[in-house]
């Protein structure tokens, strides 16, 4: 099997398993340990904070092992975590299973992105990346509808399912090679010193607007189970619905790879930062006022749309400006994981606030969301007015 074949196939089947875990745990929590909102976002909480200890050090672990030895350890490792999960379906063991599968997983997704982009110049590292984004991505609305139909048939197969597809994983992982080939930084094909410091601007920017969409993302979704269940959905119904923004971001994906116009220009971010409240708020509108499915579904798509565009940005230029080493990867992944954290957090202390005032919880983050939405709109605009002014 050709090595990218193999790559693109393993990351279908490695997310597929990952994405039935790191969302599908919120599901299966609500549905068998009865975990309300704050107990989901406690868990959300300490996944992203797991999430990030694995993707920092994934540099320095692969440069001593290897990327694909990494990648095999890092496999069969989930594969055992899961396994252990589906079998012991206690509250204790699956919150803890959780933590330490996101400490792999975060380790394991730098490696392989740089396996993508190595060895490309930046046209055919967005190409490679669209192959690469729209196969994983792919795999979430896929996997959420199938966590569904798990979550209320059979729950403890949420786990071992994944185990299983990872155990699929681990056998593709052998057409990969030993290392990545990464292109001298003085290749033709590497962007000359001019053009590379606007893509490192682009690059601090578009990393604001991911850090932006990822936390808002993950202040919503562990809250999604009771949110659509309140709007009169059942499990398998809320996890259908709520794959509506991951829908979005597949297309989004196929657009930008298609589409190379937007290399090098900061128009995707200015772009982005508009779209995303404007996705967010009819969620919260359609959910806190006027309990519509339908508009919670509306700012889904748009909030997906761009969600998208962040990251496909993020992740081009991290591969081009670090010619994709682990490195970059890695840095784009605890990003994410930062917002996985930060998107909990923020919900908590809505939470909180509005027991302590008697009000809806939704009404006790907006203070948290606001102060989010400048700090990180401030992030992404500054390098981009500099870049602007040629600083």
């Amino acid at each position: 099997m050709p090595p990218f074949a193999a790559l693109l196939i393993l990351s279908f089947t490695g997310s597929l398993a990952s994405i039935m875990l790191s969302r599908g745990v919120y599901f299966f929590a609500e549905q068998v340990f009865r975990f309300d909102k704050a107990q989901n976002l406690w868990m959300g909480l300490g996944s992203g904070a797991a999430y990030i200890v694995g993707a920092m050090p994934s540099h320095a672990f692969a440069h001593r092992l290897g990327e694909r030895r990494l990648i095999l350890l890092l496999i069969v490792a989930q594969v055992a975590v899961m396994a252990a999960m589906g079998v012991h379906t206690r509250p204790w063991l699956v919150v803890g299973g959780l933590l330490v599968f996101q400490v792999l997983n975060g380790m394991m997704w730098p490696v392989v992105e740089s396996y993508v982009g190595a060895g490309r110049s930046p046209v055919a590292t967005s190409k490679a990346l669209g192959h690469f984004n729209v196969t994983w991505c792919s795999t979430v609305p896929v996997g959420m509808i199938i966590t569904g139909v798990i979550v209320e048939e059979a729950p403890r197969w949420l786990f071992i399912s994944g185990a299983i597809l990872f155990v699929i994983t681990l056998a593709l992982a052998g057409f990969i090679a030993a290392r990545p080939a990464h292109i001298e930084h003085d290749h033709p094909d590497r962007p000359p010193a001019s053009q590379m410091l606007h893509f490192r601007a682009l690059l601090i920017s578009s990393r604001w607007v991911m850090l932006y969409s990822y936390t808002l993302l993950f202040l919503l979704l562990p809250m999604m189970p009771a949110l659509f269940k309140e709007l009169g959905h059942s499990t398998a119904g809320a996890a259908a619905l709520g794959s509506t923004f991951d829908w979005l971001r597949v297309f989004t994906f196929i657009g930008l790879g298609v589409y190379v116009g937007w290399h090098s220009r900061a128009g995707l971010q200015w772009l982005t930062i508009v779209l995303l409240p404007a996705g967010f708020i009819p969620i919260m509108l359609g959910t806190l006022v006027f309990k519509s499915t339908l508009m919670v579904i509306f700012g889904a798509a748009v909030f997906g749309f761009a969600a998208g565009l962040a990251y496909y940005a993020a992740l081009y230029y991290a591969m081009v400006v670090k010619n994709a080493a682990v490195d970059a990867g890695g840095g784009h992944e605890a990003f994410i994981g930062l917002g996985y954290t930060l998107g909990p957090a923020v919900g908590l202390i809505g939470h909180y606030v509005g027991q302590m005032n008697n009000v809806p919880y939704e009404v006790g983050m907006i203070g948290g969301i606001v102060v989010l939405v400048i700090i990180c709109t401030i992030g992404a605009v500054r390098p981009l007015l500099a870049s602007r002014r040629g600083e």
